[in-house]
């Protein structure tokens, strides 16, 4: 582990046998259970390894939803988003079971390490930078499941009320004038982010190519593991926040995310993807990262908040790049 990475919340509070019996039960899962230990991270759910007869293990997350925004149905969208990737050769976990209320899910357990973890230069990690980079194009070159941007609510569409340029604009507007509030941009740097909240509506389209995004896309994500003498992608993990849209807004999101939590993205991770981000496109999908990560509270050390907090305090050189 590197001294720069966010992170990962305590594991949480030990989940009692006959617990998790239930709750793997409602999964339609009824092995025998020998253990249960809670996984570290997780902020919208709790994780447990939970070892069955035979030494057979998986993992059981229970979701919670600390947001205003309704749940997204996350057990039916992963088992749903799971199947269509797994369909099409993309590494994602086996889903075992969902509960019916949607409390839980049972998912196949890889043995791995995030990639955030493997130190630069470790001989041999260019080929799981290179993976994922194939992967994450795999799925974006998916016939669409669905013919407008949106977000996935189960195995259904809510689409987005604006365009997709316009979408992106008004959250800008929104998070710039949240930061006003919290007094961390003044009211000049507002206005110009207004006034450039315009150019990213038409800089990104109405017309965008629409297609399956992970939307939360970054190095810690991505589950590796060692193999002769390189390493591989095993899976890329946490799809319950999938989009529909265009895919220039992961790759902004996976090199902004990523340079914050490692440093640079690996060149072979584009290499692997056959593309690196649009400039035109990536500097706004930036900007509306940074503002809404800026203006987030810092409960626990995030390198993801400190890059975006920098991003603002540096606002009018930020905004003077995207205006040239």
């Amino acid at each position: 582990m590197r001294d720069n990475l966010d992170l990962l919340p305590p594991p949480p509070p030990p989940l009692e046998p006959g617990r998790a019996a239930e709750l793997l039960a409602a999964c339609d899962v009824r092995d025998a259970i020998l253990a249960v230990t809670p996984c570290a991270g997780g902020i919208t759910n709790a994780n447990f390894a939970v070892t069955l007869a035979g030494g057979r293990r998986v993992l059981l997350r229970v979701y919670h939803w600390p947001h205003q925004e309704p749940d997204l149905e996350r057990g039916r969208k992963e088992a749903f988003l799971h199947e269509f990737l797994g369909t099409a050769g993309v590494a994602v976990p086996r889903v075992h079971g969902v509960a019916a209320n949607g409390e839980c899910v049972v998912l196949e357990w890889i043995n791995g390490e995030r990639l955030r973890d493997i130190a630069p230069g470790t001989k041999g990690v260019e080929s799981a930078w290179e993976e994922a980079g194939l992967a994450l194009r795999r799925a974006h070159e998916l016939p669409p499941l669905f013919d407008r941007a949106g977000v996935i609510v189960g195995d259904h569409l809510e689409p987005f009320e604006q365009p997709w340029g316009e979408f992106h604009a008004s959250l800008i507007r929104a998070h710039a004038r949240k930061l006003r509030t919290l007094e961390r941009i003044s009211g000049a740097q507002l206005a110009r982010v207004q006034a450039l909240s315009e150019l990213a509506s038409r800089a990104l389209g109405h017309d965008a190519r629409v297609r399956l995004l992970h939307n939360d896309p970054h190095a810690a994500n991505i589950l590796v593991r060692s193999a002769a003498s390189r390493w591989r992608l095993a899976a890329w993990l946490d799809w319950e926040y999938a989009w529909m849209g265009d895919p220039e807004w992961d790759l902004a999101r996976f090199d902004v995310f990523t340079r914050a939590q490692v440093g640079a993205v690996d060149s072979a991770f584009w290499r692997g993807y056959g593309a690196r981000p649009d400039p035109a496109k990536r500097g706004f999908y930036e900007l509306h990262a940074m503002l809404w990560f800026g203006s987030f509270p810092n409960p626990r050390p995030s390198s993801l908040i400190e890059a975006a907090r920098a991003y603002v305090a540096d606002l009018d050189r930020n905004l003077d790049v995207l205006s040239a």
